[in-house]
């Protein structure tokens, strides 16, 4: 700090000692760690509530085809979805700063509580949670001789730092509210200061800042440093601002209430006097960053945010030059234009239809790039005024320094001219502004954002609006969610509402937005005990209050939100798929040998199959067949099982298509013969008195919510270990977080888990005694309900291209020797859903040929219906005893098949287009 009166200079010298050593780095990034993996469980809970209420819609709305809709409890659980998105975002917001926090030594904390004491008793409290517990309990384990002594161990540490975070976001509530209560108690001196006359105040000036009406101005102002240190507040003589540069105007919003309607009924009113002035935190902190020639960079330029308030230096000796301007703009062009390049690609890439893409950059151009361009040319117009100022300035000084070392009489006639005109207001705007930055040698520039309320709400009308916020956004959809039978998540939701009316009417940021000023905490002006309040209500009100990653996170919880809702409403209004008409083509007189290359390990499978007395099914691709057999038409099941399996010496199909068998069940167990969004079939192989259970993936929009919702919990969980340094510590606990989410599953969507049916329809064969053996299979959603099927009821489950259950099975009442011994997956290359959730012990990988060079549809066609995969297996593992598919050649590309006498009268290609024919 330098103070220079002109005769004196005093010098303060500071100096930064670095004190940390390695050993205190380790033990922050142990505790940020493990404060990072609780946001992500926050993060994942969330996600995965948001799915269950938009299901809970679904149910309510009477998409499960039972003739059950209740639109009261539908509307209720729609009324709660706001509410939802605000807590969910703002407790993600105390969470990312709970991690932050951990990583600083836990500053935040200790800046809020407990006084003097505040150092002692955060870090003995941190340390027990973050640290001394966990630690003892891994004593504890290791000594006690446990074989789960880390999933212990983890698992009480997750729970303390869960602790440590409630303790963390009771306590920050605690002092916004606080802090509100302070600046609304001081704000004037004259006014009842009663608890009921604060409470008051604080909801009618919510109310009044969230639905007043106003108008906005933006702008590009030049002036002097001084101006800028100030914030160009006040008639300063060098700022300036010129009306080419000016948007004003009010918001639709704004425009709608100034109706004289809403006046003749007592709604809103204008405000009176001059129009109330709306400071944004910026303002009141006064901060501003300068852009000099030292401090400027392509990179700080581009990535600044919209909003930056950096003033930058025009004049002086740490003015930007001009380059450096000129640069700027282009980068901003340059960059822009890379962007949409960039997604361009991209979308091509993903194989986007062109419509899509044409959507897409229309909406990105839109609403990002254009704002952003037309302030880099509104930048470059006012540069070119600046560099003309430029050239008079320079003008001036070579004139004034020429007048100075000759006795020019021109120069001096010029100069006093100069100085007359000035004088007397005669210069135009170059002169003027060349002048005055030749007198001071300072000027500045910087955007200028500025909104006053001009309509504001009558005390009755904000009233009416409290009062229906309680009722319609918390009491009637509290009564519906308790109403669906989902009682932890009515717990949940009645914690977010306190938290969010506490700290949404309570807000310290709306008072220090209305007032401008952050001195209005208690204490004395100027004391130490004043001090630290204003610092505590910066804190809040920056980083915690109007902390930008709450737009972040409340825009990623609306996306997810819009998407899940959007499949809730295609599912009401879709109709259950009926299966597809058309299957394969069977040329029964080509085959595959198995090729010379190493074959799949697996491809003979006969070790799946328990029947001892029959092998009727050994291979892969005979499961495969019959889990795409599930998408097939009932009218044509048979069909394609006397075309695969083919008839025995008496004319009898060695696989029959039990028709009857699940309408049988549903009438017998479930009481209704109503179908259900679950579909399955039953195939009996009557010599070996085998059946298969093959079940269908997803086809209709209810398959893809069930599949969030048995699976999204563990493939978030998978993307949060696969980011997280060291993320598979965590691996040995994550099965029980996942068993906690899914405790906030309604009875209504507990009713309609697809895999409770499959499994009582198995157990139901079971019970019959007709069959030695049962087996389960199944393509994608249908492979891992095969899976859960299987193992829960001790039978082989073989899944295709299906999610896994390994990370999820605790939730499906399944152990790791249930997974290991009755589950198998067949994955073909590039296909994600198979990443979904951890292997179990039994599996085969298999190559996909799609090669189209889309990310998105080659994936989609590695998954696909099972057709492909059964190619591959038919290819590499040789047909055997099945026909070869004119599918693989003409739809997958695969060689043709040889004949199987070496000669033959048509070529394959030939004999399918016959077949073809025929089938027509």
């Amino acid at each position: 700090v330098i103070d220079d009166d002109g005769k004196k200079r005093r010098v303060a010298n500071a100096k930064f000692v670095e004190t940390s050593t390695y050993k205190i780095l380790l033990l922050r990034a142990t505790y940020t760690l493990v404060a990072l993996f609780f946001t992500g469980f926050l993060l994942v809970l969330a996600m995965e509530l948001l799915l269950y209420l938009v299901m809970d819609l679904t149910i309510e709305a009477g998409y499960t085809n039972k003739g059950e809709v209740h639109p009261l409890s539908a509307l209720g659980v729609f009324l709660a979805l706001p509410l939802f998105i605000y807590g969910l975002a703002s407790a993600l917001v105390l969470s990312w700063f709970f991690v932050t926090d951990a990583w600083n030594g836990h500053l935040l904390i200790k800046q809020f509580g407990f006084g003097n004491r505040a150092v002692v008793i955060v870090d003995w409290f941190t340390f027990f949670l973050y640290f001394g517990i966990p630690i003892l309990t891994l004593i504890g384990t290791i000594l006690g001789r446990k074989t789960n002594w880390w999933e212990i161990t983890s698992l009480v540490w997750f729970t303390c730092v869960s602790i440590s975070f409630a303790a963390f976001s009771v306590i920050v509530i605690y002092y916004e509210c606080r802090a509100n209560w302070e600046v609304t108690r001081n704000r004037y001196d004259n006014d009842d200061d009663r608890w009921f006359h604060l409470i008051s105040r604080a909801i009618l000036l919510r109310q009044r800042n969230l639905f007043g009406g106003e108008e906005r101005s933006t702008y590009l102002l030049r002036g002097s440093m001084e101006d800028a240190s100030t914030g160009f507040k006040g008639g300063h003589r060098n700022s300036m601002v010129t009306s080419d540069n000016i948007t004003k105007g009010k918001t639709l919003y704004c425009k709608i209430i100034s109706w004289k309607i809403w006046q003749c009924l007592g709604m809103f009113v204008p405000v009176e006097g001059p129009s109330q002035r709306q400071y944004t935190l910026n303002d009141v902190q006064n901060s501003r960053a300068f852009l000099t020639s030292h401090t400027w960079s392509l990179e700080n330029v581009f990535c600044r945010d919209r909003y930056s308030r950096y003033v930058v230096v025009l004049g002086g000796k740490q003015a930007l030059t001009k380059a450096q301007m000129n640069s700027s703009v282009w980068c901003a062009l340059l960059g822009n234009s890379i962007g949409i390049l960039l997604l361009v690609a991209f979308l091509v890439w993903l194989g986007a239809p062109l419509l899509v893409r044409i959507v897409v950059l229309i909406l990105v151009i839109g609403l990002f790039l254009y704002p952003s361009m037309a302030q880099s040319f509104r930048v470059m117009k006012m540069m070119k005024n600046v560099f003309g100022i430029f050239k008079s300035y320079e003008y001036f000084s070579k004139m004034r320094a020429v007048t100075g070392s000759a006795n020019t009489k021109q120069l001096e006639d010029n100069a006093s001219s100069l100085e007359d005109k000035e004088s007397e207001g005669m210069l135009n705007n170059t002169e003027r502004d060349a002048f005055t930055l030749e007198q001071d040698e300072s000027e500045g520039m910087f955007q200028v954002w500025e909104s006053h309320r001009v309509i504001t709400l009558t005390s009755w009308f904000c009233w009416v609006i409290f009062a229906l916020e309680v009722i319609f956004l918390f009491l009637y959809p509290l009564v519906a969610i308790i109403n669906i039978g989902n009682q932890l998540t009515s717990i949940i939701f009645v914690l977010i509402s306190l938290s969010s009316f506490v700290r949404t009417y309570f807000n310290a940021a709306i008072v220090v937005e209305e007032t401008g000023r952050m001195d209005l905490v208690d204490g004395q002006e100027g004391s130490l005990f004043h001090w630290q309040n204003m610092s505590r209500l910066n804190t809040i009100t920056t980083k915690i209050t109007r902390s930008p990653g709450k737009t972040v996170w409340s825009s990623i919880l609306i996306i997810l939100l819009l998407m899940f809702t959007g499949l809730g409403g295609m599912t009401i209004t879709s109709e259950a798929s009926k299966g597809g008409t058309e299957f394969f083509t069977y040329a029964h007189g080509f085959e595959y040998e198995q090729q010379n290359d190493v074959p799949y390990p697996t491809c003979a499978a006969s070790s799946i199959n328990n029947n001892k007395a029959h092998h009727q099914m050994r291979s892969l691709a005979d499961y495969t067949f019959l889990a795409s057999l599930a998408y097939v038409n009932n009218n044509i099941t048979q069909i394609e099982l006397d075309a695969w399996f083919g008839k025995d010496e008496n004319g009898k199909s060695k696989a029959v298509f039990n028709e009857t068998a699940v309408e049988d069940f549903r009438k017998s167990e479930l009481g209704s013969t109503k179908e259900t969004p679950v579909v399955y079939k039953l195939i009996k192989f009557p010599q070996e008195k085998e059946g298969v259970v093959t079940i269908r993936g997803s086809t209709d929009p209810v398959d893809f919510m069930v599949d969030g919702q048995l699976w999204m919990g563990a493939a978030l969980f998978q993307v949060l270990r696969y980011f997280m340094p060291i993320g598979n510590m965590w691996t040995p606990i994550i099965h029980h977080l996942i068993e906690g989410i899914n405790l906030l599953e309604s009875e209504s969507i507990q009713k309609i888990a697809f895999y409770k049916e499959t499994t009582k329809f198995i157990q139901w064969l079971q019970r019959s005694g007709e069959y030695n053996n049962i087996q389960t299979t199944g393509h994608s959603l249908g492979g891992g309900l095969a899976m859960i099927s299987g193992a829960q009821t001790g039978v082989a489950g073989i899944g295709v291209s299906a999610p896994n259950t390994m990370l999820s099975r605790v939730a499906f009442n399944l152990t790791v020797e249930d997974l290991n011994t009755k589950t198998f997956n067949i994955i073909p290359e590039r296909d994600v859903v198979p990443m979904v959730d951890d292997l179990a012990q039994n599996y085969q990988h298999v190559r996909c040929t799609a090669n189209s060079g889309h990310f998105s549809k080659d994936t989609v066609e590695c998954h696909g219906n099972g057709r492909r995969t059964l190619c591959e297996l038919l290819y590499t593992c040789g047909t055997q005893n099945r026909p070869a598919l004119c599918e693989c050649v003409t739809d997958y590309e695969y060689p043709e098949p040889k004949p199987k006498d070496g000669n033959a009268t048509l070529s394959f290609k030939k004999q399918c287009e016959l077949i073809k024919k025929m089938n027509l």
